[in-house]
């Protein structure tokens, strides 16, 4: 690790394409919208057809760096909404592309709950990114939004006196995959860098009595799906955004991944 004191994209994380309809009632009382492909708001529920001999079969799009389950049509759910623990993570990576300096860690490290090691110290079960890596991970149940943060992502920051070692990513978030909505993060202004990922102390693990999944107090970096205008989310997607203030040494070059977590009340058991 490293020293410091949310636009929105259609690229793919693999080949291919996941086309699907998305009817999808929020928890709040009265609140109903529709959503098409990828998430994204629309007037009414769309169906998307795939041309071909193909198009009536159930949709599952494959490539080399994982496999992209097909997005259910119509969900419902009433917040608080919530699932086992165990559902409570990211359950695999379905895409790593490691950058220049990246090498520590394995990506079974990201799976399940986090392993900080608090403030003075950086966590070690992390996988390392690189200069400009990234990974997307697939969580075990689907994050919804309730009120309130939905999403923590866990990095391993630390403090040296009221020094803060921090490598910055990028966090954007999709529902099938394909379609990503990225928060707005401030990697350039003054810590505490607002709406980046790699900024905050992880505490859940290095007190086990803490929730892992209660962002009040298990440390590492929230984030509403409200914020980018978004329901529920199946897949993380973080990019290490070469920004530091100190020194980028291989083989822990880049954003050091530890955990991605739903925030309890706000997830959603899949069919």
């Amino acid at each position: 690790m490293n020293p410091s004191p949310r636009d929105e994209s259609a690229t793919s994380a693999c080949a291919g394409a996941v086309l699907a309809t998305s009817s999808v009632r929020m928890g709040a009382p009265g609140l109903t919208r529709n959503l098409g492909r990828g998430g994204q708001p629309s007037g009414l529920a769309r169906k998307r057809h795939i041309l071909g001999a193909m198009c009536l079969l159930p949709l599952v799009v494959l490539a080399g760096c994982g496999e992209i389950a097909e997005v259910e049509g119509e969900v419902t759910w009433t917040c608080p909404s919530d699932v086992a623990d165990e559902l409570g993570f990211a359950s695999r990576v379905v895409a790593f592309h490691p950058g220049n300096g990246a090498g520590f860690g394995a990506e079974e490290a990201v799976v399940g709950a986090p392993m900080g090691l608090g403030e003075v110290n950086g966590g070690l079960d992390v996988l390392t990114l690189g200069d400009g890596g990234s990974v997307v991970v697939e969580l075990a149940a689907d994050a919804v939004d309730c009120e309130g943060p939905d999403l923590i992502v866990f990095e391993n920051p630390f403090a040296v006196g009221d020094f803060v070692y921090t490598e910055l990513g990028q966090v954007s978030v999709s529902l099938d995959g394909e379609h990503w909505h990225a928060f707005p993060c401030d990697a350039d202004g003054a810590y505490p860098h607002e709406g980046c990922g790699g900024v905050g102390y992880v505490y859940a693990g290095a007190e086990p009595t803490l929730d892992a999944r209660d962002p009040t107090v298990a440390g590492g970096d929230a984030f509403d799906l409200a914020d980018v205008g978004v329901d529920r989310v199946r897949y993380v997607r973080i990019v290490d955004l070469e920004r530091t203030n100190g020194l980028r040494a291989p083989p822990s070059r880049g954003f050091d991944l530890d955990a991605v977590g739903i925030a309890r009340g706000h997830a959603l058991a899949r069919p």
